[in-house]
């Protein structure tokens, strides 16, 4: 087994390339998730120079691999339900791809599409059946499933160990995958140079700026999540890449239905943004850039304010994981849930976007 020592190391701002000791350590946590690196020390730092917030120190290359091929995923194919998969998926179609769909001057039909952290495919079974689908990602159950049951090209790879063509896909989306890198900007170089040019890039990703902590700091600042993005952040490290933003959007944080009995009810806000490849870029360029945007004070204070918004509910988290309140609350849950069920979030959602979630 790797110590934890090893398993971590501390890196450079990737926006603007300050070093460790410019960064600002605002939270201090714990992994959450099951596997080599549980119960792990994190620390959630805020870039002084130009405001983006990751993990530092930063996760290894190799530790995250062996976490996503062995430990992220643990259905086999067999076990999968697949009804239940595309129904829980379902509000991707309406959130994501409609808006996605729209903002697309062209029709998406007879395109190479491309999905990173594809998971079991089941993002790409919105697209029209004319296009020519593949999917990447780390996990070898995940990728069977969508190779065996949706039919889709699955390569299981670590996406910057790829062997795929340049400049052979029209359209690459990214579903919650850019804050899974250890190197945001190199992930985009290599997005870069498998885009034709002025091919599409859609990112869809956690908002710094509308998060909602009601399950504890150790469930939103992740292991797997090693960066935290604003609209901001994001844009400077597109544009550095070599990729220009044509439309993006906030959706804001909702948290009308969650209180004490049902806490976790609630929905953090994301950004969606689209972007065109307008130039091919190398790494050693995008690193030579500065930072097209700085958003220290705008980082800090939603960071503030989202910790003092939710400080009983981060409390409450926190005491929840002793098994001896842990059991008894549970039952009072069940209890709640018999009585009155909290209007599910997606419909909240739903409602403010004008979309009919239920058809």
């Amino acid at each position: 087994m790797t110590s934890p020592l090893t398993k971590y190391a501390l890196i450079p701002c990737v926006n603007c390339g300050s070093p460790p000791e410019d960064h600002e350590t605002f939270i201090n946590t714990m992994v959450s998730h099951h596997g080599h690196m549980y119960g792990d020390k994190l620390e959630i730092v805020l870039c002084s120079k130009c405001g983006l917030v990751f993990l530092n120190p930063q996760p290894t290359r190799d530790a995250l691999d062996l976490f996503y091929r062995e430990e992220y995923y643990q259905k086999t194919p067999e076990v999968v339900d697949i009804e239940a998969l595309k129904t829980s998926k379902k509000w991707q179609r309406d959130f994501l791809f409609t808006w996605l769909e729209n903002q697309i001057p062209d029709d998406i039909l007879d395109w190479d599409i491309l999905d990173i952290g594809s998971g079991y495919g089941v993002w790409l079974q919105w697209f029209d059946q004319s296009n020519r689908m593949s999917g990447i990602d780390s996990s070898k159950q995940a990728s069977k499933v969508a190779r065996d049951i949706f039919g889709i090209n699955a390569y299981q790879s670590d996406f910057l160990a790829n062997d795929l063509m340049d400049e052979q896909y029209d359209l690459i989306t990214g579903l919650a995958i850019i804050e899974h890198f250890n190197d945001p900007l190199e992930a985009l170089i290599e997005l870069n140079r498998l885009l034709k040019n002025n091919g599409y890039l859609y990112l869809q990703t956690p908002d710094i700026h509308s998060m909602v902590l009601r399950q504890g700091f150790s469930r939103y600042f992740k292991v797997v999540h090693t960066y935290y993005y604003s609209l901001q952040t994001l844009t400077s490290l597109l544009v550095k890449a070599g990729f220009e933003v044509i439309v993006s959007r906030r959706r804001p944080h909702l948290i009308e239905t969650s209180g004490f009995l049902f806490p976790n009810n609630y929905w953090s806000g994301e950004i969606d943004i689209l972007a065109v490849k307008k130039q091919r870029s190398s790494l050693d360029d995008a690193r030579r850039q500065p930072p097209a945007s700085n958003d220290r004070d705008g980082a800090y204070t939603s960071l503030k304010s989202a910790i003092e918004r939710d400080r009983f509910y981060i409390w409450y988290a926190n005491l929840y994981r002793m098994a001896i309140i842990r059991i008894p609350f549970k039952l009072i849950f069940k209890l709640a849930a018999l009585i009155k069920l909290p209007r599910s979030i997606f419909k909240v959602q739903a409602d403010r976007l004008g979309l009919d979630f239920d058809s």
